[in-house]
């Protein structure tokens, strides 16, 4: 599958799976994400680099949102900045598990 993003390179976005599956790599492990989940969120977060490579499995469709958009939508709907941070740390625990 094409790689979608690589640990520790600079995204200057984050993607949401609308369709399809892909596989992110993060701490030797492998996590599977499906429609409604994220991925790269440190580059609207935090602007610091990916800590995993994500490749697409199949046919895949992406909403990217940049770091201008993401902050717009933080004002409109600042509960999901908490729950996006949970759902980041998260997997980097379940790939350090």
């Amino acid at each position: 599958g094409e790689t979608i993003c690589r640990r520790g390179v600079h995204e200057d976005c984050m993607y949401m799976v609308v369709s399809g599956r892909v596989e992110e790599f993060i701490s030797g492990r492998r996590i599977m994400l499906v429609e409604g989940q994220g991925f790269a969120e440190e580059a609207v977060l935090d602007d610091s680099p990916c800590s995993c490579t994500v490749r697409a499995l199949e046919r895949t469709r992406l909403l990217a949102l940049d770091r201008h958009d993401f902050q717009a939508l933080m004002e409109r709907e600042p509960h999901w900045k908490a729950e996006i941070e949970a759902a980041l740390n998260a997997r980097r625990f379940q790939g350090r598990a």
